[in-house]
């Protein structure tokens, strides 16, 4: 049984619309209760209740771009720091995918690089 269409928001889409124009970051694939919800907490923080006004308030306050983005984007960069992780994947994972390997088979092991400009972490090359 499929969930019914979740009905959309002319303002919201509109701020939406506004950031990927502005800005060039598509939510489109975003699941819109939680964008909804974290637009919301930045909109009550700077005491704006309709998403107008806040699309308006973007556009006077640039800086708030920054503080939206950092609520509705996923902070996954704590991960690549994580040298307990990557110890981990070293010492546990890889061996394992490396152990199922046949005579001839190809394995592609994927590197993880911060989307914004981050080096390798040193556990890149451990393989």
């Amino acid at each position: 049984m499929t969930r019914p269409q979740e009905e959309l928001d002319p303002d919201f889409e509109a701020l939406l619309e506004y950031l990927y124009r502005s800005r060039g970051l598509d939510f489109s694939g975003y699941k819109r209760p939680s964008l909804k919800r974290l637009t919301n907490k930045r909109m009550q923080r700077v005491e704006v209740e309709t998403y107008s006004d806040y699309l308006d308030y973007l556009q006077v306050h640039p800086i708030e771009h920054n503080y939206l983005f950092n609520s509705l984007l996923l902070n996954v960069t704590s991960f690549f720091r994580d040298r307990e992780a990557w110890d981990q994947l070293a010492e546990t994972v890889i061996p394992r995918i490396c152990s199922k390997r046949g005579k001839g088979d190809d394995s592609l092991l994927v590197c993880g690089l911060c989307l914004w400009g981050g080096s390798l972490h040193p556990s890149d090359f451990a393989v």
